[in-house]
């Protein structure tokens, strides 16, 4: 994983910060250790000689706290408090994410694509209607220019033919005599 500002920087600040400390505590135990050995040593007319301290009465003194008590309790509160500063830092980071101008063409894209699929699903439901009532439309329209088919009926008998008759042949004149108004009588045939 490639390495970053953001990541070296409070890391390396960290490590500087714990060795500092760890100086510290390794100083401290080296005077404690030497105010130990060098206090037995000192001869009771050196003791004698040392100025004592005023014994101080505080009222209510059993009812304070113990120092481990006052860091234990100090270090929860600062714990608390960061997560609730973590947490209100995240939820504005969140709330002003449109207005950052990288976040906010992605936001804006994200809302074109969701507006874009709605329009989708309308034009496609509104297509889908048209073709519906359009080949409605278009069966109605094929049913009515269609002839309806006639009712079966039984078949007529057919009427008996005279029996031998014989026409005259008549004269072509005859058959073919024009009407007055110009058409062939038919009666003439």
């Amino acid at each position: 994983m490639a390495s970053t500002p953001t990541r070296d920087l409070p890391e390396e600040f960290l490590a500087a910060t714990r060795k500092s400390q760890e100086a510290m505590i390794r100083a401290i135990k080296v005077w404690v250790e030497t105010v130990r050995t060098v206090t037995p040593k000192l001869p009771s007319a050196y003791a004698d000689r040392l100025p004592k301290l005023p014994s101080v009465t505080v009222p209510f003194a059993d009812r304070l706290p113990k120092p481990e008590d006052v860091v234990a309790s100090g270090y929860d509160f600062a714990e608390h408090l960061l997560a609730i500063q973590r947490k209100f830092a995240e939820d504005l980071l969140q709330a002003t994410e449109p207005l950052i101008p990288a976040n906010a063409k992605r936001a804006w894209q994200d809302a074109t694509r969701t507006d874009a699929a709605q329009a989708a699903g309308k034009t496609v439901a509104a297509a889908k209607t048209a073709v519906t009532e359009t080949a409605q439309a278009a069966g109605k329209a094929v049913a009515e220019t269609m002839p309806k088919p006639a009712a079966p009926t039984a078949p007529k008998p057919a009427a008996p033919k005279p029996a031998a008759a014989k026409s005259t042949p008549k004269p072509a004149a005859a058959r073919r005599a024009p009407k007055s108004d110009g058409t062939t009588d038919p009666a003439a045939k």
